[in-house]
């Protein structure tokens, strides 16, 4: 994660009002078509006006680095969820069209569909937010959505063993 002097400055200024927020990429399992979804803890125009951000997360993410798996060289894979706040029956989106039933029942695809998790404020420029973690999901749950980091991804991956054919 690479911090502005901006984002520095805001961050250690314990009266701003602080933000987490994630856009995130299911898609429709009927049509193929990505949704872009954009929450966050506090309703707003978080990225300089150009979308508005449902208030769907409950609390900052939990993120793990771990090294309990062998990785190659300074990688650490990296785990963690967003609380969420999923009411049966409420939309999702700016549109009013996504119920948060239809987004854990099944109709959309979550798993190692893209995620943006970012941290900011209303007193920040959006270029200067600190991005979390870019990485992928997992099925979310009306209370939960699990997400990994792209380092991450390569030990998902499962590669068949080689096999050498001789002359």
């Amino acid at each position: 994660m690479s911090l502005t002097a901006n984002y520095i400055a805001w961050g250690n200024n314990p009266d701003t009002e602080k933000v987490i927020a994630a856009v995130l990429h299911p898609v429709l399992i009927s049509t193929g078509s990505a949704l872009t979804l954009y929450w966050a803890d506090s309703a707003g125009k978080w990225d300089d006006g150009a979308n508005f951000f449902e208030p769907v997360i409950t609390g900052g993410p939990s993120i793990e680095n771990s090294t309990q798996i062998l990785t190659h060289g300074v990688s650490r894979p990296t785990f963690g969820a967003l609380r969420l706040g999923l009411a049966s029956g409420s939309t999702v989106d700016l549109q009013n069209l996504v119920t948060a039933d239809s987004l854990v029942g099944g109709d959309y695809a979550w798993h190692g569909q893209p995620i943006t998790i970012y941290s900011g404020g209303p007193a920040l420029a959006w270029a200067d937010w600190a991005v979390l973690l870019d990485g992928y999901m997992g099925h979310p749950s009306p209370t939960s959505l699990p997400f990994y980091g792209k380092d991450e991804a390569v030990f998902k991956i499962k590669v068949p063993p080689n096999v050498y054919v001789g002359m």
